[in-house]
């Protein structure tokens, strides 16, 4: 199992840099996704991105992540200048029952 400092490369062409622990990514890092040439860059926890920057394409957001995903308070900075600061909550989807009892709601 990877342990300690290290880069590794992907069979789809992802790399990681940084630091493992019984074979995840655990501490500092960098993850860099080949297919849309973004990368992640800071605080992993077991394997989880948890805390730094997402750069896509030339635009910077700042803060906590949950399953690669926004969450809490954070910070946009797009290439233009403009800062975007917020408090990002997951929405829940309704179900597809749901769904379907609404348009049945709005076909009547």
């Amino acid at each position: 199992k990877r342990h300690g400092q290290g880069t590794y490369t992907f069979a789809n062409g992802d790399m990681y840099t940084g630091m493992w622990a019984q074979g995840v990514k655990h501490g500092p890092g960098m993850y860099f996704s080949a297919a849309n040439n973004s990368k992640f860059h800071g605080h992993w926890h077991h394997g989880e991105f948890r805390s730094g920057d997402w750069v896509a394409n030339t635009d910077v957001y700042k803060g906590e992540f949950e399953q690669e995903k926004p969450v809490a308070d954070g910070t946009y900075r797009f290439l233009n200048g403009n800062t975007q600061r917020g408090t990002y909550v997951k929405k829940e989807l309704p179900l597809e029952e749901e769904e379907e009892a609404d348009e049945e709601e709005e076909e009547k």
